[in-house]
C-alpha cells in the first residue's frame, strides 16, 4: 500500500518510532524490548569500563602501602566504592554484585596484593639462601 501527501510518497517501516516506542504490526512491543535490552547491555558494559579504567586504578595503586592502614579509615572509600558498582546508595547487599562483575573490593585487594607481596619477597629470599 502507497500513502501519500501533498504528492510525497510515505515510506512504509517494519517498526517505525514514535516518542521513543518502536511499534509492531502486533503490537507484541518484542522489537522495542530487544532495543531497550540492547541499549542497556550497552550501557552497562559502558559503566563496567568506566569503572574498570577510572576508579579501580586509583583504588589499586600502591594499595599494599596505603590500604594497611585502620579498617576504619577505609570504611568511606570502600562504601564509595560499594556504592558506585551497586549505582545505589540503598542496596545492602553488594558481596553477589562484585563477585559477578569480577571485581575485588578494596578490602580483598589489600589482602590480596599483601599476600603476594609476602610470598614474592619469600620467593627472592629463597633464591638468596
Amino acid at each position: 500500500m502507497s500513502i501519500k501527501i501533498i504528492e510525497q510518497s510515505i515510506e512504509q517501516v517494519k517498526y517505525p518510532k514514535f516518542l521513543g516506542l518502536f511499534f509492531d504490526g502486533e503490537l507484541s512491543w518484542k522489537y522495542h524490548i530487544d532495543e531497550v535490552t540492547n541499549k542497556i547491555s550497552r550501557v552497562s558494559k559502558t559503566l563496567q569500563t568506566l569503572y574498570n579504567t577510572m576508579v579501580y586504578p586509583c583504588l589499586s595503586y600502591c594499595n599494599i602501602i596505603w590500604t594497611s592502614t585502620y579498617s576504619t579509615s577505609l570504611e568511606l572509600l570502600f562504601m564509595i566504592q560499594k556504592r558506585i558498582i551497586t549505582f545505589s546508595k540503598y542496596r545492602n547487599e553488594s558481596k553477589p554484585l562484585f563477585l559477578s562483575l569480577k571485581i575485588l573490593n578494596i578490602r580483598i585487594k589489600y589482602i590480596l596484593n599483601s599476600t603476594l607481596y609476602v610470598f614474592l619477597l619469600s620467593m627472592k629470599f629463597t633464591k638468596l639462601c
